[in-house]
């Protein structure tokens, strides 16, 4: 599976797997991945080997919920979005402090 965001790339596959796309029938399925504001993150690129073991997954939660909320994560995790708090020097919280 890939999902790419930007500039970056986030690869996973499943342990002990190693597929050779060009020598394996497999089928694929991408995903754009569009965040709630709209902004495209990339795209989700599954790989599946033909197999005659059900494959049990909610296809309308795949195409409409799934890649939004993983383009949201994308967001949430990617450098663009950091947001760096910096504390507020103030008496009341310097006297909680010493306290």
């Amino acid at each position: 599976m890939h999902a790419i965001s930007g500039d970056s790339t986030y690869i996973w596959t499943r342990p002990g797997v190693r597929i050779a796309h060009d020598l394996v029938s497999a089928w694929s399925l991408r995903l754009d991945l569009v965040a709630a504001n709209n902004r495209r993150c990339g795209s989700l690129l599954i790989y599946r080997t033909y197999s005659t073991r059900d494959l049990q997954l909610d296809i309308n939660l795949l195409t409409s919920v799934f890649p939004v909320a993983l383009a949201d994560a994308l967001q949430r995790i990617s450098c663009e979005n950091a947001h760096v708090f910096v504390p507020i020097e103030t008496s009341a919280f310097a006297a909680a402090q010493a306290g």
